[in-house]
């Protein structure tokens, strides 16, 4: 039997004498484990209660002591229900703290190591906060912090997690979430706040963004690893969303140039993956040449202004060697579904071969429907072009990618090979990722720095790759 407060918890675990565990007192482990503010009860005989909230013989049951003992049951988890809420919830706003952040934190990242998609999350500021508290005092500053996380709920689903992790700091949970669908959430938040405050006091909040990787494992680790999109945000004159880039950047290469459009106009790196298969040369990426923090400023911006993304894309086909390799050229999915491919094409330079290109597309920034993307995509392959996913998560968001759209390639960002050799579970998800490209007749590889990534890779029938700078044009 089990038994739930309005879809809540179960709060009364029952075990009949017809189930025959192995041990029941491993039994019992295994159910708090499951059920941790549950009762449990158990129809065994007397010497078989360890671990369980109450043991009732099975020749003593009868109906008015099951119910006193589901009324007890309930009654502690009604108890125990409460004081979670005390524990795990802060007192002025309602939303979760810091321990309860600390919970939902952990059960989202087992869920993503579980392939159930990207995890983003959002560090959220007010702007200025102390100038309320300062000219109209507290009582109007904690009237503003209830109306900042009213305006958070009203902008998420009900499965995301809103916490309070400081006086007028916010963290947003956003699971099976990618990139540029959790930079929609943060413009949604931030219209929000401005609209919940529409007189005086106007208050407006910064956000800093970012996809989670394994290192993230506590609260301070989130909130470190989203601060630097929160700094970018403040330095870019408050009430703005930033993203900060887990990913490293693959070459290492931190020249110093400006952003276009500008007097100096482009900087690209023309960089070889090498095959580790005799050496021979698989594809060439063309990428901007700057530092990690310009690259994902011009990411962010070529993602939002097709006609921006449109110059680069012709600027990179320009900057393609001229030998006979594939050459990786990045496009943006909102670029694909605001221009027409025929401007796409007419962009490129008229010594281009079509089939020398390969269309990258990166999937976390893809929003949305996916199948949107496959008319664009289509024709671009007629023109002649392959396609490539570029990915750094293997979850339900990706695999939907590869379903929807079937790119040639797809290729895994350095970060999903580091520490191969030596994680069982991260080979097993590899592995599982594979098997879906080989059904669908997608060619994978993953470029990594790594040598020793190299045989595991080979194992799970991936190609190895590794980025050469040391050949770079």
């Amino acid at each position: 039997m089990l038994a739930t407060l309005s879809g809540s918890e179960p709060w009364l675990v029952a075990v009949g004498p017809a189930v025959h565990p192995i041990s029941w007192d491993d039994l019992a482990e295994e159910l708090r484990r499951a059920a941790p503010q549950a009762a449990l009860l158990a129809f065994v005989d007397a010497d078989r209660s360890a671990g369980w909230d109450d043991v009732v013989r099975p020749h003593d049951s009868d109906p008015r002591l099951l119910e006193r003992v589901v009324r007890s049951a309930r009654a502690v988890a009604d108890a125990h229900r409460r004081f979670l809420s005390l524990a795990l919830r802060d007192p002025l706003t309602d939303v979760l703290n810091r321990r309860g952040l600390e919970r939902s934190l952990a059960r989202e990242n087992t869920a993503r190591l579980r392939a159930h998609g990207p995890l983003a999350a959002l560090l959220v500021d007010c702007d200025d906060f102390k100038r309320i508290n300062d000219e109209q005092g507290m009582v109007a500053g904690d009237r503003a912090l209830r109306e900042v996380a009213a305006a958070l709920l009203r902008s998420v689903r009900a499965r995301d997690t809103v916490a309070r992790v400081g006086g007028d700091e916010f963290v947003v949970l956003l699971p099976e979430t990618r990139t540029w669908e959790a930079v929609e959430v943060a413009d949604r938040i931030r219209a929000s706040v401005r609209d919940a405050f529409p007189d005086e006091p106007r208050l407006s909040v910064s956000i800093g963004l970012r996809r989670l990787d394994d290192h993230v494992a506590t609260v301070a680790d989130l909130v470190l690893a989203t601060q630097e999109g929160l700094k970018l945000s403040k330095r870019a004159g408050k009430d703005q969303v930033r993203v900060a880039d887990e990913r490293p950047d693959d070459g290492g290469f931190e020249p110093d140039v400006s952003l276009p459009p500008g007097d100096r106009v482009h900087a690209f790196l023309s960089i070889p993956i090498v095959a580790l298969a005799g050496g021979r040369r698989l594809a060439h990426l063309v990428r901007p040449a700057m530092d990690g923090e310009h690259a994902l400023a011009l990411a962010a911006q070529r993602a939002t202004q097709a006609a921006w993304d449109l110059v680069w894309w012709g600027a990179a086909a320009q900057e393609a060697p001229a030998d006979g390799d594939p050459v990786h050229l990045r496009i943006f999915p909102t670029t694909l579904l605001a221009l027409p491919v025929s401007v796409l094409l007419s962009a490129l330079p008229p010594r281009t071969v079509p089939q020398r290109i390969v269309a990258a597309i990166d999937e976390q920034f893809v929003s949305g429907d996916p199948i949107a993307l496959r008319p664009p995509l289509d024709a671009l392959r007629r023109a002649g072009m392959a396609v490539c996913l570029d990915t750094s998560d293997l979850g339900r968001a990706c695999i939907e990618c590869l379903v929807l759209l079937r790119p040639e390639w797809v290729r895994l960002e350095l970060e999903l090979a580091r520490g191969l050799p030596d994680s069982r579970g991260r080979r097993a998800s590899l592995a599982r990722f594979v098997q879906v490209c080989n059904s669908l007749g997608i060619s994978t590889i993953a470029t990594t720095a790594d040598p020793s990534t190299h045989p595991s890779l080979a194992e799970l029938g991936v190609t190895a790759a590794v980025l050469d700078p040391a050949t770079a044009a």
